[in-house]
């Protein structure tokens, strides 16, 4: 009776195993169709601030209207420009997604478990990947977009930086984004990238 009920048990154990190994399909297949194996040439994007001009009212005397303008105000106005361009190198295994620049560079290795959605940053593990959708035009990109996104819940004091991890596709031009900010000896250090298609 002991060997029915361990026979019983271990099946049970490994049935389940198999299921929740299997519980993410969405997951996985955006991972390893749009995160595709091969070197890849991404453009480093940074910020850029665009100038704004604009008029105020302020106030009317005998009959005249006079408006201040103010020009060239400095306002902190997200745009994309590239300034240069990196390679990663993207592999997969049955349960892993490796990215790795292709050339010395500040930026990271990255590993995501594709069974269990976790992301180690370098040496950092951050769990429970979230899906990321943007259902509106209303963005730097001027269009939709979804992914997955990590962040660790808790934030370096020193530096006020929360490492993340965020992986999109573009509806509208099918390119791929990638941001990524972490310490890094004891600095906060950031990327974003757009694919080159």
């Amino acid at each position: 009776m002991k060997k029915v009920v361990l026979l019983l048990v271990t099946s049970i154990a490994y049935n389940a195993n198999g299921i929740a190994q299997k519980a993410n399909p969405e997951f996985e297949n955006f991972i390893r169709t749009e995160l595709t194996a091969g070197n890849h040439t991404f453009s480093i994007m940074t910020n850029q601030v665009i100038s704004k001009t604009w008029e105020k009212t302020r106030g009317t005397e005998q009959n005249e209207n006079i408006q201040d303008t103010d020009f060239n105000e400095d306002k902190p106005i997200l745009a994309f420009r590239s300034s240069g361009t990196i390679q990663l190198n993207i592999t997969h295994t049955d349960s892993l997604c490796v990215i790795r620049p292709v050339e010395n560079s500040f930026f990271p290795s990255i590993d995501i478990d594709l069974k269990s959605r976790d992301l180690k940053l370098n040496d950092q593990l951050i769990t429970n990947g979230k899906e990321v959708v943007i259902d509106n035009k209303n963005n730097v990109f001027k269009s939709e977009w979804s992914g997955y996104q990590w962040r660790l819940s808790k934030t370096s004091l020193a530096n006020k930086v929360q490492p993340r991890a965020t992986f999109g596709k573009l509806e509208t031009n099918n390119n791929i984004y990638i941001e990524v900010l972490w310490i890094e000896n004891g600095k906060k250090t950031h990327y974003r990238l757009l694919d080159r298609q």
